[in-house]
Protein backbone atom coordinates (compact mmCIF):
# COMPACT_ATOMS: atom_id res chain seq x y z
CA UNK A 1 0.00 0.00 0.00
CA UNK A 2 1.24 3.46 -0.86
CA UNK A 3 2.10 5.83 1.94
CA UNK A 4 -0.05 8.94 1.61
CA UNK A 5 -0.09 12.04 3.80
CA UNK A 6 -3.38 11.98 5.75
CA UNK A 7 -3.85 15.74 5.66
CA UNK A 8 -3.30 15.78 1.92
CA UNK A 9 -5.78 12.94 1.47
CA UNK A 10 -8.42 14.88 3.39
CA UNK A 11 -7.78 17.96 1.27
CA UNK A 12 -8.08 15.98 -1.95
CA UNK A 13 -11.19 14.14 -0.73
CA UNK A 14 -12.90 17.35 0.38
CA UNK A 15 -11.98 19.04 -2.88
CA UNK A 16 -14.07 16.50 -4.78
CA UNK A 17 -13.89 17.60 -8.41
CA UNK A 18 -10.30 18.73 -7.89
CA UNK A 19 -9.28 15.07 -8.11
CA UNK A 20 -10.48 14.85 -11.71
CA UNK A 21 -8.77 18.16 -12.50
CA UNK A 22 -5.50 16.90 -11.07
CA UNK A 23 -5.72 13.70 -13.11
CA UNK A 24 -6.23 15.72 -16.30
CA UNK A 25 -3.32 17.99 -15.41
CA UNK A 26 -1.04 15.01 -14.79
CA UNK A 27 -2.01 13.48 -18.13
CA UNK A 28 -0.66 16.58 -19.87
CA UNK A 29 2.83 16.13 -18.47
CA UNK A 30 5.43 13.38 -18.48
CA UNK A 31 7.98 12.75 -15.75
CA UNK A 32 8.46 10.66 -12.65
CA UNK A 33 7.08 13.33 -10.31
CA UNK A 34 3.79 13.64 -12.19
CA UNK A 35 3.58 9.86 -12.60
CA UNK A 36 3.83 9.45 -8.82
CA UNK A 37 1.21 12.16 -8.33
CA UNK A 38 -1.17 10.47 -10.76
CA UNK A 39 -0.71 7.09 -9.07
CA UNK A 40 -1.55 8.67 -5.72
CA UNK A 41 -4.88 9.88 -7.12
CA UNK A 42 -5.57 6.48 -8.66
CA UNK A 43 -5.15 4.98 -5.18
CA UNK A 44 -7.59 7.56 -3.80
CA UNK A 45 -10.16 6.75 -6.49
CA UNK A 46 -9.85 3.01 -5.75
CA UNK A 47 -10.39 3.62 -2.02
CA UNK A 48 -13.57 5.62 -2.69
CA UNK A 49 -15.24 2.77 -4.62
Amino acid sequence: MATVDVEEVMTITNAGSAVATDNVSCALFSGERNETFRRRHEVMIERRK
